[in-house]
C-alpha cells in the first residue's frame, strides 16, 4: 500500500465529510457521545479521588505529623495511619491491652520532650453533640478545639468570611451550621449545657465535610484533654522515628512516611488489596460495556453511511478502482471521523466535568482535588475511539468492496434475508457468555465478567437482524404507517439492525449501573436498617450505680431510685406526647439477671442453642481462613453482621417480655405466622427467629455468663428453663432478639425492667419538632445524678431518638447515580442519532410517498413509526442485556461475600423500575416525537438511479 494511495483515500474521506456535513456530524456525535460520557465520568472520579498529597494537606495542614499518645508500652501501627490507631504486639496468649497513657499537667511539654528537637506541638480535640439553641428549640452540633489562626491549619480549614477567634468566647461556625441556626458573622451561638453565649467571628469550611455542622474555638472555649496533636518538626519524621515513638506507645501519622511508606509485615497489618470487590466488579463490567457501546454505536454510524453512499463507491469501482482502494476509502472515513470524535469527546467531557464540579461538590459534601483529567484513562479512551471508528468501518468497507456494481448503481436492495448461521452463532455466543459469567462468578475474576457481557451482547447483535425480520411480519396486522415502518425495517436490516444494536448498548449501560445502585441501596438497608416503624420515638431508660472515686467500690442506689425512675418515665412520656405526633406509647420490657451477692456482672438472659446445633466458632473473634471456610459451610454458623447494627433508636439484643400485640409491632410479622407466634406467647412461651432453637416445640432459656479472659471465650449456663417455643418465618426480628410471653421466665431468677419507651407516631416527626422536644427535655431535669447518703449514688439517664432510615448516601453512591444519569443522557442522545441515521436511509421511501400524493401527516407518522421500531426494540434488548450484566455482577459479589463469616447481607436482585420506565417508555417516546417533529413536510424528489 503506497503512501500516495493512503493520502488519496484520506483526501476523499475529508472531502466527503465536508460535502455531507449533516450526516458526518451525526456520525461524529454518535462516536463522540460515549467518549464524552466516559471522559466526563473519569474526570469527575479523578478530581474527587484525592491524591496522597491532597489528603495529607487536608488532614495535617502544613504540619509534618499528627500524634496521639495512646498507651504506656510498645505498640505497632500501619505506616499510612490517618486514623491514628495502634495495637499491642500479638502474642500466643489472650489479648492484653497495655495501660492507657495519662498526661500530666502539661501534655504539650511531655510530647515535645520525646519528639525531634525543635518540634512545635499544637493540640487538637473534637467532640459531638454540643447542645445549642436553634430557631425551633435545641439541636446538637459538633465542636473542635483548635487554633485555626495557626499557620499549621492552612489546608485543613478555609475561612470563608470574617476572622479567626481571638478570645475564649469567640468561635468560627461552619456554613452548614450557620444555615441551620440562622446565624451570620457577628451573631452569637447560645449554648445550653452549660448556658453561655459565643460570638461568631467568621464562617469556616472543611473541604472534606461541606455538610458538617460544627464550631471551632480555642482550648479555653472547649476545655478538656486533646485527642491528638499536630507536630511542626524541623524536618520530615521518618519511619525509624515513628517506630521509636511506637516503643513509647505513641501513634504517628507522618507526612513523609505516608508519601513513601515502608514495606512491613506485622500480625495486625491491614493488607490493602486495592478497591473493594464490588467496586472492581462494577468498574470492570462498566468498562467492558463502554467498549461495547463504542463498537456498537460506531457500527450503525458507518453501516448506514456506507449504505447511503453505496452508489458513490460503485462509481469508484466502475471507473477502475480496485476492491482494496474502495476498502481503503471507507476505512479512511472511519479514521477521519473517529479522530474528530475522539478529540472532541475527550475535550468536551473534561470541560463538562469542570463545569459540573461546583454543582456536584455540595451533593457529595467534599471539595474536588486539583485540576487533572485522568490522562491515563482518557488518552487510551481517545485512541480506542479512533480505533473503533476504523474497526466499525471495516465491515462496511468489505461489504461495499464486494457489492454488485450493477445493483448498487441501479439502487436495488439485494439480499434482505438473515443468514441462519448468524442466528446460530448469536445464540451460541449468548449461551457461552452465560457459561463464562458463571465461571467468573465462582472464581471472582472480573475479566471473565467483561468477556461474558461482551459475548452476550455481541450474541444479541448477531440475532438482531433475525429478530427484526421476525417482528417485521407483524406489520400485516397494523395500519399503513406502522406496516410500512416494520416492512422497511425488515428490508433494510443492514441499517436498522446496527441502529437497534446501538440503542441496546447505551440502554444496557444505563440499566446496569442503575440496577447496581438500587441493589447496593437495598443491601445497605438490610445491613443497617431497623425493624421498627419509621418515625417511632424511642426513649432508652437507664439507671446504674456509681463508683467511689477513692476506693473504686460500687455504690448502692438510693432507696427511692425506683420511684425516681418511674417519675422520669412518666415525665418523658408526657414530653413525647406534647411535642411529637404520638398515637400510642408502649413500654418495652427486658429480662435481666437478678444481681444478688456472688452473681457475675456479665450474666445475661438468652435463648440456648442445642449443643448439637451450636456453631463451634460462635464465641471466637478472629478466625483463620480455614476456620472461616468451615464456618461458612456449617449450616449452624449463622452469625450475621446485621446483628451488630444496633443504635439508640433500635431494639437492643436480649430477651424481651411482651404480649402478642406488642410482638406484632416489634417484629412486623404477618398473617398466620404472627397469629401462631401470638398464641405461643399467650401460652407462656418464647418466640425466636431461628428455628434451630426449637426442639420438640420447645425452647430453652438460660442465665448465662461468659469468660472472655481465656484465649477462646467460654460460656456457662447457671440455670435454665424449657418453655413452648415458636420460630417466626415473617417479619424482621434479628437472631439475637428473643420475645418471651408473660410468665415464660417464672422458673428463672430474673428481674424485669423497662428499657425503652416506644412511642408510635402518625407520621415522621419534623426537625423542628425534634428541636422543640430537645429544648423541653434538656430543661426538664429528667437526667440527673442520684444524691444519697454515704455509700450511695448513681445516675439516671434517658436517651431519646427518632427511628430514621439512614440515607446511606456516600460519595460513591452519588457517583454511581451520576454515572447512571450520564448513561441515561447518552442513551437518549444515541437513540435520537441512531434513529436519525436510519431515517436518512429511508429518505427515498418518504420521497416515494410524497410522489404518490401522501399527506405530510402520513410521512411524519411513518418517520415516527420507523423511530419507534428502532428505539423500542433497542430499548427492550438493552434492558435484557443490562439486567443480565448486572445480575452477573451481583451474583459474583454474592459468591465472594458468601465466603465471609460472620455472614454479610447479600446483594438482592432488584429491578430499577423507574429506570426501566424511562428506558422502555420515555426514551422511545422522545425519539419518536423528535422524528415526527423534524420530518420535513416537503421533500425533494429523489432522483432514481438508472
Amino acid at each position: 500500500m503506497s503512501m500516495s494511495g493512503i493520502r488519496l483515500a484520506l483526501r476523499i474521506a475529508r472531502r466527503d465529510a465536508q460535502r455531507t456535513k449533516g450526516r458526518s456530524i451525526l456520525v461524529i456525535c454518535l462516536l463522540a457521545f460515549p467518549v464524552v460520557a466516559i471522559a466526563l465520568g473519569a474526570t469527575l472520579y479523578d478530581r474527587f479521588e484525592l491524591t496522597t498529597e491532597e489528603r495529607l494537606d487536608r488532614d495535617l495542614g502544613t504540619s509534618d505529623a499528627a500524634v496521639m499518645w495512646q498507651y504506656d508500652g510498645l505498640i505497632e501501627q500501619e505506616p499510612d495511619n490517618q486514623w491514628l490507631g495502634g495495637y499491642p504486639p500479638q502474642t500466643d496468649g489472650p489479648y492484653v491491652e497495655p495501660p492507657a497513657h495519662v498526661f500530666g499537667a502539661d501534655p504539650v511539654a511531655e510530647l515535645t520532650a520525646i519528639l525531634p528537637a525543635g518540634s512545635r506541638v499544637v493540640p487538637y480535640s473534637s467532640g459531638e453533640g454540643l447542645a445549642v439553641k436553634t430557631p425551633s428549640g435545641i439541636g446538637k452540633i459538633d465542636w473542635v478545639a483548635f487554633d485555626a489562626a495557626d499557620p499549621i491549619a492552612e489546608g485543613m480549614y478555609e475561612i470563608l468570611d470574617g476572622k479567626t477567634p481571638a478570645a475564649k468566647d469567640e468561635v468560627l461556625l461552619s456554613s452548614a451550621a450557620a444555615d441551620r441556626l440562622g446565624l451570620d458573622v457577628g451573631d452569637s451561638v447560645e449554648l445550653t449545657e452549660p448556658a453561655r453565649s459565643l460570638k461568631v467571628t467568621g464562617l469556616v469550611e472543611d473541604p472534606n465535610a461541606l455538610k458538617g455542622e460544627y464550631m471551632i474555638g480555642g482550648a479555653e472555649t472547649f476545655p478538656g484533654a486533646a485527642t491528638k496533636f499536630l507536630v511542626d518538626a524541623p524536618g520530615p519524621i521518618s519511619w525509624d522515628q515513628v517506630t521509636a515513638l511506637n516503643a513509647k506507645g505513641v501513634v504517628v501519622y507522618s507526612r513523609a512516611v505516608s508519601l513513601d511508606p515502608p514495606t512491613i509485615d506485622t500480625p495486625w497489618s491491614y493488607v490493602d488489596d486495592g478497591a473493594s470487590a464490588e467496586t472492581v466488579s462494577l468498574i470492570a463490567t462498566v468498562a467492558g460495556m463502554v467498549v461495547l457501546e463504542l463498537v456498537l454505536l460506531a457500527g450503525p454510524a458507518f453501516a448506514i453511511s456506507a449504505k447511503r453512499r453505496s452508489r458513490e463507491y460503485a462509481l469508484l469501482s466502475a471507473n477502475g478502482a480496485t476492491a482494496a482502494q474502495v476498502r481503503r476509502t471507507v476505512l479512511s472515513g472511519g479514521l477521519v471521523l473517529g479522530s474528530i470524535a475522539a478529540i472532541t469527546g475527550v475535550v468536551l467531557g473534561a470541560l463538562l466535568a469542570t463545569i459540573a464540579i461546583p454543582f456536584i461538590e455540595p451533593m457529595i459534601g467534599q471539595r474536588a482535588g486539583g485540576i487533572r483529567f485522568l490522562i491515563a484513562f482518557t488518552g487510551p479512551l481517545a485512541l480506542l475511539a479512533v480505533l473503533t471508528g476504523v474497526l466499525a468501518a471495516l465491515v462496511p468497507a468489505f461489504t461495499v468492496a464486494r457489492q454488485n456494481v450493477i445493483e448498487a448503481l441501479t439502487g436495488r436492495r439485494g439480499v434482505t434475508k438473515s443468514r441462519k448461521r448468524w442466528v446460530v452463532i448469536g445464540i451460541s455466543m449468548i449461551a457461552l457468555g452465560g457459561l463464562v459469567g458463571v465461571g467468573g462468578a465462582y472464581s471472582g475474576t472480573e475479566m471473565l465478567l467483561v468477556g461474558a457481557a461482551a459475548l452476550a451482547q455481541f450474541g444479541l447483535v448477531m440475532c438482531t437482524p433475525a429478530i427484526v425480520g421476525a417482528i417485521s411480519k407483524l406489520g400485516r396486522f397494523l395500519p399503513l404507517s406502522p406496516r410500512i415502518a416494520l416492512r422497511d425495517a425488515g428490508r433494510n436490516r443492514a441499517s436498522t439492525s446496527p441502529a437497534i444494536s446501538a440503542v441496546m448498548a447505551v440502554v444496557a449501560g444505563a440499566i446496569a449501573i442503575s440496577a447496581f445502585a438500587v441493589a447496593e441501596r437495598s443491601r445497605y438497608n438490610d445491613n443497617f436498617g431497623t425493624n421498627l416503624p419509621q418515625g417511632t420515638v424511642m426513649a432508652n431508660v437507664e439507671m446504674w450505680p456509681g463508683y467511689d472515686q477513692q476506693t473504686g467500690a460500687t455504690l448502692k442506689l438510693p432507696a427511692d431510685a425506683e420511684q425516681q425512675l418511674t417519675e422520669a418515665k412518666a415525665a418523658t412520656e408526657a414530653l413525647m406526647r406534647q411535642h411529637y405526633p404520638v398515637s400510642d406509647i408502649h413500654e418495652v420490657v427486658y429480662a435481666s439477671c437478678v444481681q444478688e451477692a456472688g452473681m457475675r456482672e456479665d450474666c445475661q438472659v438468652t435463648a440456648v442453642m442445642p449443643p448439637e446445633r451450636t456453631c463451634p466458632y460462635s464465641d471466637q473473634q478472629f478466625l483463620t481462613d480455614e476456620q472461616m471456610a468451615e464456618a461458612v459451610d456449617n449450616r449452624y454458623c449463622k452469625a450475621n453482621t446485621t446483628d451488630w447494627a444496633w443504635s439508640s433508636a433500635d431494639l437492643a439484643p436480649g430477651v424481651l417480655v411482651a404480649d402478642g400485640n406488642l410482638l406484632g409491632i416489634l417484629s412486623n410479622g404477618e398473617g398466620q405466622d404472627l397469629a401462631n407466634a401470638k398464641a405461643v406467647l399467650d401460652a407462656g412461651g418464647v418466640v425466636v427467629q431461628d428455628p434451630d432453637y426449637i426442639v420438640d416445640g420447645k425452647v430453652t432459656v438460660a442465665l448465662r455468663t461468659t469468660d472472655y479472659n481465656s484465649e477462646v471465650p467460654k460460656s456457662t449456663d447457671l440455670k435454665t428453663v424449657t418453655v413452648p417455643g415458636y420460630a417466626m418465618t415473617t417479619g424482621s426480628l434479628r437472631q439475637n432478639i428473643f420475645v418471651a410471653g408473660p410468665g415464660a421466665l417464672d422458673g428463672l431468677e430474673t428481674e424485669q425492667e423497662t428499657k425503652f419507651l416506644m412511642a408510635l407516631t402518625s407520621r415522621m416527626p419534623t426537625d423542628e419538632e425534634e428541636e422543640r422536644f430537645t429544648a423541653a427535655f434538656d430543661t426538664s431535669g429528667i437526667n440527673h445524678d442520684f444524691p444519697g447518703a454515704p455509700g450511695e449514688g448513681g445516675t439516671l439517664q434517658v436517651y431519646v431518638d427518632v427511628v430514621k432510615q439512614d440515607s446511606g448516601i456516600t460519595p460513591d453512591t452519588i457517583m454511581i447515580w451520576v454515572l447512571a444519569g450520564i448513561a441515561g443522557v447518552v442513551a437518549l442522545g444515541a437513540t435520537a442519532m441512531a434513529t436519525g441515521l436510519a431515517a436518512a436511509e429511508g429518505r427515498k421511501d418518504l420521497g416515494t410517498l410524497a410522489a404518490v400524493g401522501a399527506a405530510p401527516g402520513v410521512r411524519r407518522l411513518l418517520s415516527l413509526c420507523q423511530s419507534g421500531v428502532i428505539s423500542l426494540l433497542g430499548a427492550f434488548l438493552g434492558v435484557l442485556a443490562g439486567l443480565g450484566a448486572m445480575f452477573a455482577v451481583v451474583w459474583t459479589l454474592n459468591v465472594q461475600f458468601g465466603r465471609y463469616y460472620p455472614r454479610e447481607p447479600l446483594f438482592p436482585v432488584e429491578v430499577p423500575w423507574p429506570v426501566l420506565l424511562v428506558a422502555l417508555v420515555v426514551i422511545p417516546v422522545i425519539a419518536m416525537l423528535g422524528a415526527g417533529l423534524f420530518t420535513r413536510s416537503r421533500l425533494p424528489v429523489e432522483r432514481r438511479a438508472v
